[in-house]
């Protein structure tokens, strides 16, 4: 072997492995978070569609995989006094970015979980965390198909 080879190879090897524990660090291969926030846009006009929810996330990322895949699960309260819940599986693209990660993410999942007239639909948002010392904290805007208003939830996340 030359040693032009061999110097190639190392930059290689250092690149690819730097670059997966750059996004290991950047994102972690388990993360877990929970949110409240509430419903905005005015989609269909319709009021009973305000109310408040929680969210609640788990996600594995992968190094050598790009996406990331994610469960959520969505409790929702609305003015009237009634619930609803989903649980929602989700793709998650987050840029390996140290302290301020933006993603976006799309899924499909299933609404009204536990309830007569439980129905599947689609979702898709973004969202950024923001990475501190003591405390990582997101902010992220979804649109549920089945849900008539846009949901903006803002939470912690390990």
């Amino acid at each position: 072997m030359t040693l032009r080879f061999v110097c190639s190879r190392t930059l290689v090897v250092l690149l690819t492995t730097g670059g997966v524990a750059a996004r290991v660090d950047a994102q972690g291969v388990v993360s877990a978070g929970v949110g409240v926030g509430g419903a905005v846009g005015d989609r269909h006009k319709n009021a009973v569609a305000n109310g408040r929810h929680g969210a609640a996330y788990v996600q594995l990322h992968l190094p050598v995989f790009p996406i990331a895949l994610r469960v959520d699960a969505l409790l929702q309260k609305f003015p009237d006094g009634r619930y609803s819940t989903a649980v929602i599986a989700d793709g998650v693209y987050v840029l390996p970015i140290p302290l301020v990660q933006p993603y976006v993410l799309a899924g499909y999942g299933k609404y009204g979980v536990g309830q007569n007239g439980q129905i599947a639909g689609w979702n898709a948002g973004g969202g950024v965390r923001i990475r501190t010392p003591v405390i990582t904290l997101y902010v992220e805007a979804h649109r549920h198909q089945r849900i008539e208003r846009d949901l903006l939830t803002v939470g912690i996340s390990r």
